[in-house]
């Protein structure tokens, strides 16, 4: 079973990558719960166990959140205190 293995779930078939990305976890963790005999509908939609705060490090999590081209938050660049601010 690799990650463009095909599944159906209610009635619509995609591959396994695409299921991971709809549903925000790593093609791995859905072939690995197939393996140990999950029926598909929890191994597809049970979520990860994380702690708080953990981020997910999967590459192909990572790659589908960069290809979404969401806008990049920056942090203000801290002013300088000039001598006439004192």
């Amino acid at each position: 079973m690799t990650p463009t293995t095909l599944l159906t779930f209610e009635n619509t078939t995609q591959s396994i990558t695409d299921w991971a990305l709809d549903y925000g976890i790593p093609p791995e963790v859905i072939i690995n719960r197939i393996k140990k005999n999950w029926p598909i509908c929890f191994a597809i939609t049970e979520p990860i166990p994380t702690r708080p705060g953990k981020k997910l490090t999967d590459r192909f999590t990572a790659a589908a959140i960069s290809a979404l081209d969401l806008p990049t938050i920056r942090k203000p660049k801290r002013r300088q205190i000039q001598e006439r601010d004192i």
